[in-house]
């Protein structure tokens, strides 16, 4: 069976997604939204939800993100806002059952540029060489100020429950930049609970 959907306004969470429309396909035990389409935080997503059920609620989300407006979004997610400054553009896939999150796979960029917390890149210091540009990160990274990028690509993909794995494009003419570095990411819990660990950094 086949309809159309169109919402003007949904609030997910406090996650504020407008002009929503789809293309509606089901029947017993699945739900397609394909060609999903809608406005969020003066950007754009378009992708499409994959819902199957029962015995219980198994999802896939397919989207697209198109110049999303990380300040636009600092009240739904201020933890996201004071570590990253910027437009945000990419590829998410989730796929999970109920609250558990089973696979992600992530390619985000700031393809216009912006400002990344320092700390977020302590990491890398193992990968540049001795110059004032590293002496520049690290004393960032000390006083946990913002350094600006001109490009930021991030790639990662979850292997298992506990991994995740990745690389992280960076330029930054400031800090004199310009890396392609590997992301590991080893939990203690599993992948679901990726987003607690992300808000109490």
């Amino acid at each position: 069976r086949h309809s159309d959907l169109t919402i003007r306004q949904i609030d997910l969470n406090s996650f504020m997604i407008e002009d929503i429309s789809s293309l509606i396909q089901g029947d017993t035990g699945h739900l397609l939204l394909r060609d999903l389409n809608s406005k969020v935080y003066r950007g754009r997503l378009a992708g499409e939800i994959l819902l199957e059920y029962p015995p219980s609620l198994a999802y896939i989300i397919k989207l697209d993100l198109y110049d999303l407006d990380i300040e636009k979004m600092k009240d739904v997610t201020p933890t996201l806002y004071h570590q990253i400054e910027g437009r945000l553009n990419g590829q998410l896939h989730l796929e999970g059952e109920k609250e558990k999150l089973r696979f992600i796979q992530t390619n985000l960029t700031l393809p216009k540029g912006g400002q990344l917390r320092a700390r977020l890149l302590d990491f890398l210091i193992q990968y540049i060489p001795k110059s004032q540009e590293k002496k520049k990160l690290e004393a960032s990274i000390k006083s946990d100020a913002k350094v600006p990028v001109e490009s930021v690509s991030v790639k990662l993909k979850s292997l298992n429950q506990n991994q995740i794995s990745g690389h992280l494009f960076l330029a930054s003419q400031q800090l004199n930049l310009n890396l392609n570095a590997p992301i590991d990411i080893k939990m203690d819990g599993r992948i679901d609970y990726l987003y607690k660990q992300w808000k109490n950094f």
